[in-house]
């Protein structure tokens, strides 16, 4: 399987042909609520809080410091609390330049359900609309995949559902043979950092997307395989996660979607 990347963004432009005059001037108003991060890379975050914002720990490198800008404001931030197994950290901002988001949870998204992904993609604010592709539970909560389009640079950017809360933090994105997928990070793993002041990096707990960790999580080696059209390989591999997980229903459809383009 190949690795996962951590990325992030296409531009409003890009994706504004196919979206209404209305659906665009709703999705505008998400932009106050992100941030664009300069640490060890750039990237994005999102504003819980007058002091806290979120982002991916991949965007921070080994900055311990960093600024945070929107628009003609900037400001500095720090670590304040790390989950690298799941890419995500929070961080304690001086005077926040975005305005604060209304939170949600991944338990109130079904497949289908409209999503914008909204970040600093090529450095500049870009927005993706689409669809929930698939809900994967994992780790007492949601893993997000969408079709909704980002790219470099907005890694720890927002996933806001149709009401406009927060429901992700957008993390990575696989391009694959058939199709690409973009994934989030459930908000429902942030709400413990906010009570959490672990900055200690462990290097043993890889990120949940990396080429190491990957390969052994069931879900990311089905949509993998599903991505790349390797249908067989998918088969196998789902009917091995649903013997595992009998009443998971994503991996019931992926073991039918496999062997609907087996025969």
């Amino acid at each position: 399987m190949k690795s996962l990347l951590a990325a992030c963004a296409f531009l409003i432009s890009s994706v504004a042909n196919s979206q209404s005059a209305d659906e665009m001037i709703a999705a505008r108003r998400l932009i106050p609520h992100v941030m664009q991060v300069r640490a060890d890379t750039l990237g994005s975050a999102v504003a819980l809080s007058e002091h806290l914002a979120v982002t991916n720990c991949h965007v921070l490198g080994a900055a311990r410091n960093v600024h945070v800008l929107r628009g003609g404001l900037s400001s500095i931030a720090k670590l304040k609390a790390m989950d690298n197994s799941h890419d995500l950290c929070l961080l304690e901002v001086e005077d926040s330049p975005s305005l604060p988001v209304k939170v949600g949870s991944t338990a109130s998204l079904a497949v289908g359900d409209k999503v914008y992904a909204v970040g600093f993609g090529l450095g500049r604010m870009s927005i993706g609309m689409g669809r929930i592709e698939a809900l994967y539970p994992y780790d007492g909560s949601l893993v997000v995949r969408t079709d909704a389009p980002f790219a470099a640079g907005a890694s720890g950017g927002a996933l806001f559902d149709s009401n406009h809360n927060l429901v992700g933090v957008l993390t990575f994105f696989r391009r694959g043979v058939q199709k690409s997928s973009y994934w989030a990070m459930p908000v429902d793993w942030v709400i413990p950092l906010t009570h959490s002041d672990t900055t200690t990096i462990d290097h043993t707990q890889l990120p949940i997307w990396s080429q190491e960790r990957a390969g052994s999580i069931r879900f990311l080696q089905v949509a993998g395989y599903e991505i790349d059209g390797d249908w067989l390989p998918m088969s196998e591999s789902a009917k091995r996660w649903l013997a595992e997980d009998p009443q998971n229903s994503e991996a019931a459809r992926a073991l039918q979607f496999a062997n609907s383009k087996l025969h």
